[in-house]
């Protein structure tokens, strides 16, 4: 059918809007183009195939996977000494019991290894294809065994280092270099690196050739965002709906009948109904289920579905959602399988949709 656009202002030219339209429906959604991408690599497809995506047996393995650092950094700390901070004796004392130390450190960095890849082969049970963990070089030192760190550009030789952090009622507040490693504004170098590097350590100046190298996995980048950001979940939700024959985005924003634009995990529209879906995986606040409720009316949708790893924060907001009986609540989810879940969309308001 023939649709006239008529821009009221330039910001309408630098939005990506989907609308869409039915015989009695227009609705505009802004969907998240980053998401979309993430969520199109092919690892990201892989993790998204597995059966059962959000059982606890499979969703606790993970979560256990994805909170373990490949490199123990405070075994490193142990001493919280920076060598160049310090005098010259102390600083040869410091170095041979960080050197001591040394194999503690390269010893715990093995064991954490040796958990991940047993944690991956226990995931691997639910989806034979997923390649969660992919190979990394750690860069040691080849005198005091400790990881290489990239210095902060705020630091200067020859002088105590600090690195500039800016602040709005200081603008160049300086900070120890000590406060730097520790709030995470420097990482161990991971992979080659190029010139001379000097260890934060011992001081040595370590060149490429000389550098001491550990070979040991990290979870994907991809699969950890997927993860962390609770997409995996709107996503395996989506999939679901999309067996009931719903037409279905993630990840996007909806213009209200307030005009105000709401952050929505699912949209789905079916036979002309108009769904919303929120989907939580950590800890709920009641705020959460109002800011929920409200987006309900905002939106003016047929049916709303609320789905939670975890249970509701109290009875008060559980009666709250399921005083609405176009509401469905699924709370505890990680306790159904699949199958469990299909059932429980087939119940309620979507009965007869």
């Amino acid at each position: 059918m023939p649709i006239k656009t008529i821009e009221l202002d330039q910001s309408t030219r630098e939005e990506e809007v989907t609308l869409v339209i039915g015989k009695n429906l227009v609705i505009k959604l802004i969907e998240n183009e980053q998401v979309k991408k993430l969520i199109s690599e092919p690892i990201v497809q892989i993790l998204l195939k597995t059966k059962n995506l959000c059982h606890k047996d499979f969703v606790e393995k993970m979560n256990k996977l994805i909170k373990i650092s490949p490199i123990p950094i405070e075994s490193v700390m142990r001493y919280r000494y920076p060598g160049f901070l310090i005098h010259e004796p102390e600083r040869k004392e410091i170095v041979r019991r960080l050197k001591k130390d040394s194999r503690y450190f390269i010893k715990e960095v093995k064991e954490t290894e040796k958990s991940m890849l047993n944690l991956e082969f226990e995931i691997k049970k639910f989806n034979p294809s997923l390649e969660i963990l992919q190979p990394v070089t750690l860069q040691l030192c080849n005198v005091c065994r400790n990881p290489l760190f990239t210095i902060p550009k705020g630091t200067q030789e020859g002088k105590p280092r600090v690195a500039h952090v800016r602040n709005k009622r200081e603008p160049f507040r300086r900070i120890s270099f000590y406060r730097a490693i520790m709030s995470e504004e420097i990482h161990p170098i991971k992979g080659e690196f190029r010139g001379d590097l000097k260890c934060i350590f011992c001081n040595s100046l370590v060149t490429r050739d000389k550098a001491c190298r550990l070979n040991i996995h990290e979870v994907h980048p991809s699969i950890r965002e997927v993860w962390t950001r609770g997409i995996w979940l709107e996503e395996f939700l989506a999939s679901l709906l999309r067996r009931k024959e719903w037409q279905t985005w993630t990840h996007l924003h909806m213009l209200g009948m307030s005009g105000i634009p709401h952050e929505i995990d699912i949209l789905g529209i079916k036979k002309g109904f108009i769904l919303i879906a929120e989907c939580k995986t950590g800890k709920l606040a009641r705020s959460d289920i109002f800011t929920f409720s409200t987006k309900i009316t905002d939106l003016k949708s047929h049916v709303a579905l609320f789905m939670s790893l975890l249970p509701l924060p109290d009875p008060e907001t559980r009666e709250f959602l399921t005083k609405n009986p176009m509401v469905i609540l699924l709370e505890n989810a990680c306790e159904f399988k699949e199958e469990g879940i299909e059932v429980k969309l087939s119940e309620g308001a979507l009965r007869n949709i």
